[in-house]
């Protein structure tokens, strides 16, 4: 088979003339802010392939705008706020052909959120943020804007990068429901743990993302107990009562990741409370729900949560009776992951090789087009 190739015209443009644009953008005022930012992304898009070229390694483009980014000084505020706009002015100039190259920015921007410099650059940061997520393909949105959202909701990061990168975990679960959905055994306990943070805007911010990611959930055994299974996830004196509840339903319709994804943690907070009629219950609700997983990829995630648990409560459990229901839910939960019963499972893409391939792809587009 012949390499993949992409027909993309050579360069226009000259490195030290888009080294020079940027640099007038960087050394703008603010009145005429708009007016360079615009004629830098216009050169961008005259520079080769719709704005490819420009991002080619030979322009050194990418490095000198993660390094205006990354900056934290204070007196220099107003330089990041200049390349913030030229970042928006090449969304709407050049469009889906640079967005691949400034998604890559979003880490940096989510930083930016809490700027030292102040309102302008946080303001910034956030319109440049919704306005390129909102441009993106719903794929583009899983692979891509959500591991760098998620990414920056860790205890290491300050208060309005979490609560910016949780407005946009909101945006992107209400824009592609089903990407979302795919992705909820990872999303979940990220956004569960700030669900009672300190700072208010971050909990509220947690548990609208969540309520949104939940939506993606059509389970109809699942769907009416979402509300109780955030709350008991916020108020961890609910658990037990959650737990009963989820014992009492009748599970008919086919489990799949995105509502074990939502119940998993609550049943590992059952697990350790330790107290014997509650663990029985995890383990007859984790029975009941294996039988009804159709695919073993949809509670692979879950094993290393579930499965130890269940087997430590075999051996520590000291009800006989007890023991017994979490020996079958062990036997159960192994026949689901390993598709015993099961129909073959059609090929499915997983994410590290399809963005390997993508970032193949789009160097070889840049080498390409510098040729």
């Amino acid at each position: 088979m012949a390499p993949y190739s992409l027909a993309v015209p050579a360069a226009t443009g000259k490195p030290e003339e888009l080294a020079a644009h940027l640099a007038a953008v960087v050394s703008a005022g603010k009145d005429e802010r708009s007016s360079k930012a615009q004629a830098f992304a216009d050169y961008v898009k005259s520079y080769g392939g719709s704005g490819v070229s420009a991002f080619a390694d030979s322009t050194k483009l990418m490095d000198s705008l993660k390094s205006y980014l990354q900056g934290s000084d204070k007196k220099k505020g107003a330089e990041r706020e200049n390349v913030l706009a030229a970042v928006t002015a090449m969304l709407k100039t050049c469009g889906a052909p640079v967005e691949p190259f400034l998604v890559q920015l979003m880490p940096e921007m989510l930083v930016l959120l809490a700027d030292k410099a102040g309102k302008g650059v946080q303001t910034a940061a956030q319109d440049t943020l919704v306005l390129l997520v909102g441009e993106l393909s719903s794929q583009a949105k899983k692979m891509y804007a959500l591991p760098a959202c998620v990414g920056k909701l860790g205890a290491d990061q300050k208060f309005q990068t979490q609560a910016g990168a949780l407005e946009l975990l909101l945006k992107i679960a209400t824009e592609a429901p089903e990407e979302i959905g795919s992705c909820m055994p990872e999303l979940v306990p990220e956004v569960s743990a700030l669900l009672c943070d300190a700072k208010a805007v971050v909990a509220e911010n947690a548990q609208k993302a969540i309520e949104a990611a939940c939506a993606s959930i059509d389970n109809t055994d699942i769907q009416p107990l979402v509300p109780s299974l955030i709350s008991a996830l916020k108020n961890p004196t609910e658990v037990e009562d959650c737990i009963f509840k989820l014992a009492a339903t009748t599970f008919v319709q086919e489990v799949e990741a995105n509502a074990l994804a939502i119940t998993v943690p609550l049943l590992k907070r059952g697990f350790q409370t330790r107290k014997t009629p509650v663990v029985r219950m995890c383990a007859r609700i984790i029975e009941n729900m294996a039988k009804l997983v159709e695919r073993p990829r949809d509670v692979k995630p879950f094993m290393p949560t579930l499965m130890p648990a269940l087997e430590r409560a075999t051996e520590e459990i000291s009800d006989p009776e007890a023991r017994t229901v979490c020996g079958k839910a062990v036997e159960q939960l192994d026949r689901a992951n390993n598709g015993v019963g099961m129909a073959p499972e059609p090929p499915v893409a997983e994410l590290e090789p399809t963005l390997k391939a993508f970032n193949e792809v789009t160097k070889a587009a840049q080498d390409e087009v510098t040729t």
